[in-house]
Order: C-alpha cells, then structure tokens, then sequence
C-alpha cells in the first residue's frame, strides 16, 4: 500500500485490503485444487483466508449492512477446516527434524508415528479439495460483492467517514493493549493455552499493520517484530502439539502390545511384533527438551519484558498514523471539539498521562510549555498555536530539558495541572482532562474536518453538560494561573 492510500475513507481502504486478500485466497485455492499441487498451495490459502478473516474482524462497523453475517460465519468455518492439514504438516517436518540420530529400534517408533501422521493428512488433504474447495467458490463470489460496495447516508451523500490513517490509530491502540495483557497473563511454561492467545493476539497486530507496512518505518519495524515473536511461539506450540501426537501414539500402541500379548498367551504363538514405544519416548523427550529450549528464548525475548514495549511500539504508530491523517486537512492544522462534563466518567481501559503546562507571555501567539509524565518516560514540548474554535494552527516539537529549564520560570501565573485520560472509541481518541488545580473535566477529540459531524460515545454521553468549542473560557489558556 502506498502512503496516498492512508488518506483514503476507511471504508474505501479497509475494502480495497479485504478484496486482495480474497483475491489471494482465491489463486491459492486454485493451486490446491490441482492434481499435483505445489507444496506450499494449502499454506498460502490459509495465510490469505485468515488475513481476509483477520481483516473483517477489525473492522465489523465498516462491512456491516453489506456483508450477509452467515457469510462471514462461513468464512471462518472454512478457515478453521485448513487448520488440522497445517497442524500435520507441521508435525511431519519436525518429525523429521527430530528423528535423527535414532538406533533402528527408535525409527520403529518414529515410522509407526510418520506413517499415522502421513495416512492422516491424505485424508484432510482430500477432504478440503472434496469438501472445503466448492464451499469457498460458492462463498467468494457473494464476501466480493459485499465488499464491493460502500454505502453512505442519504441524510449526507457527501460526508465521508474518517481517512484510514485515522481509523487505524485506533484499531492499533486496541490491538496494541490486548497484545500487552496477552502477554502479560502467560506465566510459565505450563501456561501453553496463554502463550498461544498471546500469539494469536500478536499475529492479529500484525494482520492490521501489515498493509501499511510499506508506507511507515514504523509500520515495517513493528511487522518484523510481529514475524519474529510468532516464529518463537510458534516453535513452542509446534513441539506442544507433537508432544500430544506422541501421546496418543504411546496409547495406541500400549493398546497394540497388549492384543499381542493376548494372541501370544491364548495361541502358544511368539510375540515377534515389534515394540514402538522406545521410539515414541526417545522422540517425546526430545520434544520436550525443544518446548523448553522454545520456552525460553520466548522468556528471555516476549515475556520477561512484559507487554509494556508492544504497547508503546503500537501507540507510537498509531501516532505517526495521527499525524497522516492530520496531514489531509493542513500539515500543523489541530481540527476538534470540546466539551464540558458533569464528572470523570468511569474509563477502565483508558490511556493515563499527567500534564503540566504552562505560557510564556505574549498577546497574538500563544507559547506553550508542556511537561507528560507517562509509563513509558516524560516528554518535553513546545508549542506555538493560533486562532481559535473548531480549527486552529498547532506547531509542536519536542525541546531539550536544559531549554525547558531554562522557560519553565517564565510561565510562573499562567500554569495548568491536569491528568489527561485517552480513550480509543471506534476510529476516533477522546481526551478527557481531569484538572488536578480546580473542579474542571473536559472532554476533547480530534476531527479530519470542521464540519466533521460527532456521536457522543455512550459511556460519555450523560456526563456532557455542553459543547463548548467555540467558548474562549475554555481555553487552556484562559484556564491557566
């Protein structure tokens, strides 16, 4: 995606994303469908289908009123009849990685286990090409023509929604905050169910990003990072799920051993079968020794550390993405409304920082001097604004301490401390500022136009005394002392 298409409307964009993965999908499906398809058909078929799932779960306000439900309930149903055939897969391979170095009586138990695995996969395989291949043809035609329309209110045909740079800062800020508290609830190794919905979290990021890796640095920082941290889980869930293969082969042929036994006592006959299970347990040692050594490396590289840094590195983005979309009506343009609040309202999942500002002395131009203190460090701005209401010019860049420092005294009379909660709602961010110096709350969000129309959220809604935008008593400014 190139960086023009960050400025489209979000419903526009998301569609033109969703429409390439169906487009892959497809192609994929065709090479599976083949006689002697290649070896990586089944696999690309799946990466397209649950990137097209992955896709519209992000965005379900967006699909809504085009999209039948019960097509998009099929969708997953044939994405999740893939899994099993890439679970086999898989575990053949590392099958085959573990294997060697065995005495003949170990490859007993590896064959009896390969061969299983192999009889197992030909009959998936032949169940998606008989079974899972024509449901999806009969499904892509109508996800296409769902997907190929856009609807817009008749109340107001020319209104668009907001760009896509800006509805994607807010999905990152949810995907970021459920990839930290993925991560930060897996607690050892045993917690194999938490590590794989923190990879499932991680691979969900890395789906919303992906299409905008090649239009931001950061974009293609934090989709690296995505790859490289679901190559590591997947490493552990990989040896765990070899680990119950392993299992259930032990059991059958306990099971085997036993009827042989049976047979050799009842007949007179020798037991001369052979015995897997040396094998099985030379190969669930060494898938164990793997799990652990995956373990880890995934401590050592994802958890140790907590889910603080994918937050920050998604908040960052969806920052850099802000700052496209505020491109799109003037590059240091701030768009907004403002409103006065009863109260704080209640904001479980609410973005903390503590602010302390303060002006410099001037008429026209207001100079700001601004202190955040945040988990993730404290950060020193200045800021010159002009004009008021809904649409005013806002330089800001970060300045050094020595400098701030050297200011901050000529601000003393003309200083606000509030705590500001940021709220990610839909595609938009709500500000609410809680000043810490007086009885005051405020509420601020963002526009990409001045005639941007705004539905009050329902958790804030009844604590909304007044719109307030165009009130000069409301300025930070007027507020300071």
């Amino acid at each position: 995606m190139d960086r023009e298409m960050l400025t489209l409307p979000c419903d526009v964009a998301v569609r033109r994303i969703a429409l390439g993965f169906l487009d892959d999908a497809s192609a994929a499906a065709r090479r599976v469908d083949r006689p002697d398809p290649d070896v990586e058909a089944l696999h690309d078929l799946r990466v397209a289908l649950r990137r097209l799932r992955s896709t519209l779960r992000a965005w379900p306000d967006l699909w809504r009123g085009t999209l039948r439900q019960r097509h998009v309930r099929r969708l997953r149903k044939v994405t999740r009849a893939t899994g099993e055939a890439r679970d086999l897969e898989v575990v053949l391979a590392l099958l085959d990685e573990l294997g060697g170095a065995m005495n003949d009586a170990q490859q007993r138990g590896a064959a009896m286990l390969r061969a299983e695995l192999d009889r197992r996969l030909a009959v998936v395989r032949q169940g998606i090409r008989r079974d899972v291949l024509p449901r999806w043809e009969r499904l892509a035609p109508r996800l296409r023509d769902g997907l190929s329309v856009v609807l817009r209110s008749v109340d107001a045909p020319d209104r668009e929604p907001p760009s896509f740079a800006a509805a994607l800062a807010g999905g990152l800020r949810r995907a970021g905050r459920e990839v930290a508290e993925a991560i930060d609830a897996v607690g050892g190794l045993e917690d194999q169910d938490a590590a794989h919905a923190a990879r499932i979290a991680i691979k969900r990021l890395r789906y919303l990003v992906e299409p905008v890796r090649d239009a931001l640095p950061a974009a293609r920082a934090l989709v690296d990072r995505c790859r490289a941290a679901q190559d590591a889980l997947g490493r552990m869930h990989d040896a765990h799920v070899l680990l119950a293969r392993v299992e259930h082969a032990l059991g059958d042929a306990a099971a085997d051993r036993a009827r042989s036994a049976l047979h050799a006592v009842t007949t007179g006959e020798p037991d001369e079968s052979p015995d897997p299970r040396g094998g099985l347990l030379e190969l669930g040692q060494r898938a164990h020794a793997l799990l652990r050594a995956s373990w880890e490396r995934c401590r050592q590289e994802l958890f140790d550390e907590g889910g603080r840094r994918w937050r920050e590195e998604a908040f960052a983005l969806a920052e850099a993405l802000e700052a496209v979309a505020h491109g799109r009506a003037s590059r240091d343009e701030e768009i907004e409304r403002k409103y006065l609040l009863s109260r704080l309202p209640e904001m479980p999942h609410a973005d903390v920082v503590e602010i302390e500002q303060g002006y410099l002395p001037g008429d026209r131009i207001v100079e700001r001097l601004r202190r955040e203190r945040a988990p993730r460090g404290v950060r020193l701005l200045r800021t010159v604004k002009l004009g008021g209401g809904v649409r005013r010019v806002e330089i800001e860049e970060p300045v050094g301490a020595e400098l701030f420092e050297a200011l901050w005294p000529l601000t003393s009379g003309r200083r606000i401390h509030k705590r500001r909660h940021r709220v990610v709602d839909g595609a938009r961010t709500w500000e609410i500022d809680e000043f810490l110096d007086r009885s005051l709350v405020l509420a601020e969000v963002e526009l990409t136009r001045s005639d941007e129309e705004v539905a009050l959220p329902a958790w804030l809604e009844p604590f909304v005394l007044r719109d307030v935008t165009d009130d000069p008593e409301y300025l930070n400014v007027r507020l300071a002392r």
